[in-house]
């Protein structure tokens, strides 16, 4: 809401419908804005406080999380619940306390390189039986 007003010259103030109007001088006590010293915008903005930045997100490779370091300890107490007391890897990974899906992909790692040194056992088997070859 705009309006002109008009000063008569012996100090009274008329808007544009030439009704009389006072002007009330109220003082600013908001502590979070401290308005009531500012003289001109750029103080205003000197006195206000800063905007909180958005954060800006790098963008990491596939947006992946962070995995935990588990240790070579708790990978060996996985396979003494699975191959000595008998336990599903599920219950071992409670037991240890680390997601299942982790202890699920510890086995089957543990499984190919068990795989990968079968093999090889049987070819040294091979050459030890066959010495001439």
């Amino acid at each position: 809401m705009n309006q002109f007003i008009i000063e008569n010259g012996k100090g009274k103030l008329f808007n544009e419908d030439d009704g009389e109007i006072s002007v009330l001088q109220m003082e600013v006590d908001d502590p979070n804005f401290p308005l009531g010293d500012v003289t001109d915008f750029n103080t205003y903005h000197d006195l206000k406080r800063p905007e909180k930045l958005k954060g800006e997100r790098t963008e990491s490779s596939g947006n992946r999380l962070k995995s935990p370091n588990f240790s070579e300890s708790e990978a060996s107490t996985l396979k003494t619940y699975l191959n000595e007391k008998g336990m599903s890897v599920r219950s071992a990974a409670k037991q240890l306390k680390i997601p299942s899906s982790t202890a699920f992909c510890w086995q089957q790692k543990s499984l190919e390189v068990s795989d990968d040194l079968s093999r090889e056992n049987l070819e040294v088997e091979d050459l030890l039986a066959d010495p001439l070859g």
